[in-house]
């Protein structure tokens, strides 16, 4: 399991420490997505994934009295963590760890960035942060990749993914607010997060890939909401534990 650890260490009278741990996995149809293997898009075509990977913001825990911003920005790239069965079902890992604060109620984050990051360009940010990334902006759009979906698609329904589709979707009108209320009494949070790339192809009805499958212009902005959409579906109700 890719695993990142923080420890952060706040301010606060209480004398309880918390933990908080966010797993990410990818699955396809409720099984777990393995990168270049091939599966079924929702026309029956066949279709296979290359990348997958997403910007989140502005990470915060609250308790209704206060609140603490354990995060700025990660980026959750789930490539290299699913390309075997093993490492689909691990996934990726953040952990934040003796948080000086009790009875988490909420975990808040951005799907993609705050209008304030997404101002800036990648040299205004020092090397270590995930935003100073140049392959990750766009130049053309004034705005970084929130969030990518790339592989290849079978166009001429032969049984053969032959032709690549890149879902590049950024720009401030596709930031989403994640709100993930905790229903555990327990000071220590574990949410699993469980994307089914399936899913964010659906919705009222199948995104046509065919038609649009690469998404690099604002005029693709309604196809991106759609898939934005869907994505944020697939992180607001995560397992607890």
């Amino acid at each position: 399991m890719l695993l990142i650890t923080i420890v952060i260490l706040t301010m606060s009278c209480s004398n309880k420490e918390s933990d908080l741990s966010m797993d990410f996995t990818m699955t396809y149809d409720n099984q777990p997505l393995v990168i270049l293997e091939n599966y079924n898009y929702p026309d029956g075509r066949t279709i296979r994934f290359t990348r997958v990977s997403f910007f989140i913001s502005e990470l915060v825990i609250a308790n209704g009295i206060e609140e603490v911003l354990l995060s700025e920005v990660n980026m959750i790239n789930l490539t290299s963590s699913h390309m075997d069965l093993t490492g689909a079902e691990e996934g990726v890992s953040i952990e934040y760890e003796k948080l000086d604060i009790e009875n988490i109620n909420e975990v808040r984050f951005n799907l993609g960035l705050s209008a304030a990051q997404n101002s800036k360009i990648p040299a205004d940010y020092p090397i270590d942060n995930p935003l100073s990334n140049s392959a990750e902006y766009w130049p053309g759009w004034s705005s970084y990749v929130f969030a990518k979906i790339e592989g290849f698609i079978d166009t001429d329904n032969d049984g053969t993914a032959e032709s690549t589709f890149a879902m590049h979707l950024g720009s401030d009108q596709i930031k989403r607010n994640i709100v993930v209320s905790n229903n555990s009494d327990q000071d220590d949070i574990d949410l699993e997060f469980k994307i089914d790339l399936k899913k964010i192809f659906e919705g009222d009805q199948v995104y046509d890939i065919i038609g649009t499958p690469n998404i690099h212009s604002p005029a693709q902005l309604e196809e991106a909401n759609f898939l934005i959409n869907n994505w944020k579906k697939q992180l607001e109700n995560p397992l607890q534990d």
